[in-house]
């Protein structure tokens, strides 16, 4: 696989990237000419291939819209990892969520 491995390259130069599929094939190929041939078919990859990228290469894939503009965004899967964490815990911390008290605290 080896858009696999230059994702995962990517991902571990650039630590989070974020673009369109036209752009990261430019990315992947160095040029811009083959990339808008390529993007389609780049894009119907990710998907298809997520589940092997996330256990096998580490990545962390999401697809996101802003009004036309269709985005992907990759990071590492440790980054993303921490990242919920990180919002589970400070939702449970927030003040909408009452007094709470770690366990044994009075």
């Amino acid at each position: 696989m080896q858009t696999a491995a230059q994702l995962q390259s990517l991902v571990q130069r650039e630590g989070n990237w974020q673009g369109t599929v036209t752009a990261l094939a430019a990315t992947l190929d160095g040029s811009n000419e083959t990339a808008s041939k390529r993007a389609p078919h780049l894009s119907i990859w990710l998907r298809q291939h997520e589940p092997t990228l996330w256990w096998d290469y580490g990545i962390h894939i999401r697809f996101t819209r802003t009004g036309r503009q269709r985005l992907v965004h990759l990071e590492s899967r440790q980054t993303a990892a921490n990242a919920e964490v990180t919002a589970r815990l400070e939702n449970l911390l927030s003040p909408e969520n009452g007094d709470w008290q770690p366990a044994g605290v009075s």
